[in-house]
């Protein structure tokens, strides 16, 4: 005689085996389906821009190998500037230039800092080219658009400017990761570069420009609306006052002569400013705050 309890709950078994089964697999792809969006949503982001922190510096501590598979290389000499054999003067402005070389390249992506001796972050980029570049890491590197990837005969370059720091900074370090991407919207196939170089502070100007500061008084630090300058030295000297980017906002000429001279700067965003005096033999810059 058949069990029918027996039959029907064999059955019964069999069904719920099968289900536990389907549920299990639909997990698995649902966490694969996750995982791709993932990968792929991170290889995308990171096609219009670097996540930041990744120049491969020592204050950052990672470069592109970081979110892209890969061993990363060293290269010699993809950072060019104009800045003088001798040096950068401190509040100087000047233009930096990246480039990179691999064979076969599909598209290139970079990030590029500044850093001193202690990791310091230093110095302010400009962008001048807002097509291919953009700030990134709370501006204090430069990174690429999408607009930017496209090389030409396996090379690309970018160019952005960069405003030296005060004085006394000493050497200053830049420090780039580049990715040469295979090109597959994927972050397998690629090939990492990281390259650096540093500049030296001019010296000569540093210390012109000491025994130049030493003989000014600025006052008050944080100001107001005037900034009053004050010094012993009877000479002429050219006075500007620059936003950290360095774009020049007022310009004046002070007498020496003069027992101080004042400038109003009532007009002035909120924010930090550097003023820079200089005569026909040395210039100094200081940082100063508008509240």
């Amino acid at each position: 005689m058949i069990d029918v309890v027996k039959i029907y709950t064999l059955f019964l078994r069999i069904i719920i085996n099968q289900i536990s089964i389907f549920m299990k697999n639909r997990f698995f792809l649902y966490l694969s389906v996750i995982a791709i969006v993932i990968i792929l949503g991170s290889a995308i982001s990171n096609v219009s821009h670097s996540p930041g922190a990744k120049t491969g510096s020592p204050a950052d501590g990672a470069d592109c190998s970081a979110c892209h598979t890969g061993s990363a290389q060293t290269a010699i000499s993809w950072i060019s500037s104009n800045i003088p054999v001798g040096g950068y003067a401190p509040g100087t402005k000047y233009t930096i230039t990246l480039t990179g070389i691999h064979s076969g390249v599909a598209k290139f992506g970079f990030e590029i800092t500044a850093e001193d001796a202690t990791k310091a972050k230093k110095g302010v980029f400009t962008i001048t080219n807002a097509n291919e570049t953009q700030l990134t890491n709370l501006a204090h590197a430069v990174t690429h658009t999408g607009n930017g990837l496209t090389p030409s005969n396996n090379t690309k370059s970018w160019s952005f400017d960069w405003t030296a720091p005060a004085t006394g900074s000493g050497g200053v370090t830049f420090y780039a990761s580049l990715n040469a991407a295979d090109g597959n919207n994927a972050t397998s196939g690629d090939v990492i570069y990281n390259t650096n170089y540093t500049y030296n502070e001019d010296l000569s100007i540093g210390m012109n420009s000491e025994g130049l500061a030493n003989s000014f008084n600025i006052f008050p630090n944080p100001a107001n609306n005037v900034l009053s300058i004050e010094t012993s030295s009877i000479q002429y000297y050219d006075i500007k006052i620059l936003d950290l980017t360095g774009k020049l906002i007022i310009s004046d000429q002070f007498n020496g002569g003069l027992e101080s001279v004042d400038i109003n700067i009532s007009d002035l965003p909120k924010g930090s400013y550097i003023i820079q005096i200089q005569n026909k033999d040395a210039q100094f810059s200081e940082l100063f705050i508008k509240r």
